[in-house]
């Protein structure tokens, strides 16, 4: 009778557990970033592929996901290089990459920051308002940063006096900015 009880118990969290993985498809080549925008209900991928989801082509290092379907975000080859983070800020999507990028989505068209960063940026995320930006750079528009700055929609920041080394990733857990 335990054994019963013991694997009827297990079925519904296995059954639970295989549902909360669901992948999208394949693409020509490397997925770097993924970012859910809950206001618009929609996935982007980022990363260096020119096709993704069994076949798409022409996304260029940058798709769209609206629940059913994947498509072209963002105008293809305008990006300059591959795409290694994606964030929501300010209801824009930005995105920062190998080419020392950080662009946002006005509706229409890509939108560089101002100024430009001396290296390949690889890490965004939100963190009190602002947008928190990590990589293998020194310099955020003549500013020197040593691999960690901050966007407040309008200029560049430093953040204490940086870093060491470069950053991988940011991410914002128990109310703090944390990075590797």
């Amino acid at each position: 009778m335990k054994k019963t009880l013991l694997i009827l118990f297990l079925i519904p969290f296995l059954s639970l557990r295989a549902q909360l993985f669901a992948p999208f498809g394949n693409s020509d080549g490397t997925v770097y970033c993924i970012k859910t925008d809950t206001v618009n209900n929609a996935i982007y991928a980022g990363g260096s592929f020119n096709k993704i989801a069994d076949g798409l082509y022409n996304v260029s290092n940058m798709a769209k996901y609206d629940g059913s379907t994947w498509s072209n975000f963002g105008g293809g080859g305008t990006l300059g290089g591959p795409v290694l983070a994606i964030e929501i800020y300010k209801g824009n999507v930005y995105i920062a990459g190998q080419s020392s990028f950080v662009r946002y989505w006005i509706g229409t068209r890509w939108e560089d920051t101002p100024g430009t960063l001396n290296g390949t940026v690889q890490a965004l995320a939100v963190y009190n308002g602002e947008l928190y930006v990590g990589g293998d750079f020194e310099y955020a528009n003549g500013l020197l940063v040593n691999h960690l700055a901050k966007w407040d929609g309008t200029s560049w920041k430093t953040v204490g006096s940086g870093l060491n080394g470069r950053v991988l990733t940011l991410s914002v857990y128990d109310s703090k900015l944390c990075g590797w």
